[in-house]
This record gives structure tokens, sequence and C-alpha cells, in this order.
């Protein structure tokens, strides 16, 4: 078995905390404003990643990145772009098109650099490398593809899959070291949601298979170390599925960890931020918190509000106000239904998912011509819903933090304990902390930047 080759060390060292996913959004419409807000933050010290991508806002994002930029030395930040996906879409589905062919890769970074206004970026990633796996083989349902024990078949085996990528990948991962060569970027690695799946997931990208590659490149070019330097993975206090790759990549190969989404946890049930502050009083249950009483009793008046009169004549009511009897009802169903998911409503996130994916919809499409009355007491209604949701998501998460295990946390019995979050903690600073600790691979912690609240 030849010897395993390590990445070459960073000439700039990234720091603790960096900024990612940095994108415009609809909220930010004047010009400047995002430069200004990232200008400010470098300026404060203490963070110095900025990490962003092709394929954010269609380039708009790297052109604001880098006007924010020009009023700091190229030594006083680590600057990270990805590649992997088309700015534009490429089919009816509104998803942009994946590739990661080396030709692809050097015209993106060609005019990443110019909308950056750099002769070379620190650190090139390539972006989500998991999308050729899922367009190559996509996870078939139970009902359509499983044997008569209900076991589904996997749509590759694991050397498919890493042959295939393996094919995708070679010249890209060559020229990615010319790249360095030439002074272009200074580093390269991978940013992947899936890269810390099992091995025998179809969609796993294999790190081994990556470094290999990489390894190989810089053989050619007779270096005893590549540059592959980075790898991106999401990891936090909660999802810690990647913690085992994280640490080969720190200590096998030398490479630098970013964690990704260091406080948002996407499972099968909802999406969870690990933020807030919770109250002792209340940590048994919140009916008592403001929030909630103010919601109590606005559920309430707008139930009063959706009472439809009585007919004129009861004996033979009019369709119309049949039709109003039968809309009132639904009304006062819907709402009863909201109010009694609340207390499985776990974020800000989960509640705008929920209101726009099928309240609102099915409130315009079951009550048409609404009058502005009608309209303001539900507008009520939903703004103390959603404020009320924002006042216990702390809790939520809380108590999801503390049903977890801490793979750093192992008694002298080898058993592993379950997160505490000391009171008066704020989680954020809980879970940020956490990721610090000596045991920690994470190198880097990218703070998810984008709003202009985290702006903020």
């Amino acid at each position: 078995m030849s010897a395993i080759m390590r990445a070459r060390a960073l000439a700039k060292l990234p720091g603790k905390i960096g900024l990612g996913d940095i994108r415009l959004t609809s909220v930010i419409t004047e010009t400047g404003v995002l430069e200004t807000k990232l200008g400010n933050i470098l300026a404060k010290g203490g963070v110095n990643v900025v990490d962003t991508a092709a394929v954010y806002d269609f380039g708009q994002a790297e052109n604001a990145v880098g006007n924010a930029l020009k009023s700091f030395r190229a030594e006083d930040f680590f600057l990270i772009s990805k590649f992997g996906y088309h700015t534009s879409t490429g089919d009816n589905t509104g998803d942009p098109l994946h590739s990661c062919e080396s030709d692809f890769m050097q015209e993106s970074l060609e005019t990443s650099m110019k909308r950056l206004g750099r002769l070379s970026i620190d650190a090139y990633l390539l972006h989500e490398p998991e999308a050729q796996l899922i367009e190559a083989f996509p996870l078939p349902s139970v009902v359509e593809n499983s044997d008569d024990s209900g076991q589904v078949t996997p749509p590759c085996e694991p050397e498919e899959r890493d042959a295939f990528l393996r094919d995708k990948l070679t010249k890209t991962v060559q020229d990615l070291e010319e790249q360095v060569s030439l002074g272009r970027i200074s580093s390269y690695g991978i940013s992947s949601n899936t890269v810390g799946l099992p091995a025998s997931h179809p969609h796993h990208v294999s790190l081994d298979l990556i470094a290999s590659l990489a390894a190989s490149a810089a053989k050619e070019r007779g270096l005893d170390r590549h540059s592959m330097n980075i790898l991106q993975l999401p990891f936090n206090v909660i999802d810690t599925k990647g913690l085992q790759v994280a640490k080969k990549a720190e200590q096998t190969y030398g490479m630098h960890v970013m964690a990704m989404r260091p406080l948002t946890v996407v499972d099968e049930t909802a999406l969870w931020r690990l933020e807030g502050l919770t109250d002792t009083r209340y940590r048994e249950s919140w009916s008592k918190i403001d929030e909630v009483v103010v919601l109590d009793k606005v559920f309430e008046d707008t139930l009063s509000y959706f009472v439809a009169p009585p007919p004129e004549n009861p004996d033979e009511p009019t369709t119309e106000e049949l039709e109003t009897v039968e809309a009132v009802a639904l009304m006062t169903s819907l709402l009863r239904d909201l109010k009694s998911e609340f207390p499985k409503i776990v974020s800000e996130d989960h509640y705008e998912l929920n209101l726009q994916g099928s309240i609102i919809p099915l409130i315009h499409g079951r009550f048409d011509g609404m009058d502005e009355t009608t309209i303001e007491v539900l507008q009520t209604f939903f703004d103390a819903y959603g404020t009320a949701v924002r006042a216990v998501a702390p809790y939520h998460a809380r108590k999801y933090i503390e049903s977890v295990l801490d793979p750093f946390d192992v008694g002298d019995d080898g058993i592993q304990r379950v997160h505490q979050v000391p009171d008066g903690v704020k989680l954020e600073e809980y879970a940020l902390q956490w990721m610090m600790k000596k045991d920690s691979p994470i190198g880097t912690i990218m703070l998810d930047v984008n709003s202009m609240g985290n702006l903020e």
C-alpha cells in the first residue's frame, strides 16, 4: 500500500470564524449595503475568512464581496469561492445545472477572479460534488424498487459510485493543481453536504477518493504534497455525522476543516435554529411566556370573530347563508388545527415553511374575496403566532441539544454523556464554544451570512 500524501501547509491561515454563504437577498436592494456591512465586520477584526460562490445571486454576490474587499489588504483575509453550478438555469425546474468538468472549472475561475477583483483566490472549492451522484444515481422509492422482503435495491454499489466520480474529477483535480502552480489559486478543496454520510450511501462523496486523485496529480508534477487543503462539511452540536471524516481530513490528510451550518440543523422533521436564551422559569412549561399568553388571547378573539350569523329563516337558509356557515366552519377548523400544532413548531423557519407552503395557499384557494377587516384579523393572528414561535424556539432547540450525546464528553466508564447547556448561556454561544474544544477537528466555523440580521 502506498503512503498517504498529506496536503502542504497553507501559506495563509484561516481564522477560527468565517463568514459563509455570503449572498444578496431580496431584502437588500440598496446599492452598496452588503459591501458596507461586510466591510464593517472585517474591520472589527477576529474574522478573516470570507466565503462566497459563483452561483450565489447569479454572480452578483461575488461582485459585492469584491467591492467590500477593495479597502483591505490581501493578507487581511482568506478568500474562498466555489465552482460547480452554472449561474443560469438550463432546464424547466429552475435549479442551476451542475458541472465539475475541467473546462467549466477554468472558465468559472476566470469569471470569479474578475468579479472579485483578485489575481489570486486563497481557496477554490468544488461546490457540492454530490450533485453529480444525485443526478446519476437517484434514490429509489420503496414501492417502485424493492424485493419481496421490502428491502430497497440501491441505485449503485459503492465501487460503481466511486468509479463514476473518479472519471468525473480526475482531470479537474489535475488542472486545479496546475492552477495552484500558476498562482491563480493558493489551494483547493471540496464543499460537500454528503461527505459525512455512510460509505455505503449512493450519494456519499469519498474523501479518500478525492485525496488519492490529488496525490496522483501532485506526483505527476514531481511534488510530495498536494494542495487540496480545505474541506467544508455540515457540522454542529447536533449534526455530528461528519465527525470521523473531519478527523481523517485533519489528522490523516493534513487538511483544514470548516464547519458549515454551525447553528442550523435540518432533519426529517423540521429546520432548527440553535439560537436564543431560555428562562429557567419556563423550562418545564412555556405556556406562561408573554408571547404565548398573547397568542392564546388573540386566538380566542379570532375564533369569536369567525362566527356565522344565524340565517334569517332557519327552516330555509339561502345558498349564500349555507356557504357562509361552511366557510366559517372550515376557517375555525383551520385555526384550531394551527393552534394544536403550535407545540410542534420548533422554529420560525419551520412556521414560515408551513405558512407559505400550505396554509396561505389553502386560504386563498377556499376563501375568495375576503374583506379588509377579515384580512386584518387573520394577519393579527398570524403575527401573534409567529412571535410566539420565535419566543419558544430556544426551548425546543435546548431540549433537542440536551437529548444528544456529546462525542467530546466521554466519562471514565467510556460512556458518552448528553449535552448540558448551562443556565444563562445562549444556545449559539454554547454551540460555537463546543466546536472550539481541543478535541474538535474543526479549524474554522463558517457562520451563515444570508440576511441583514446575520450581517449585523
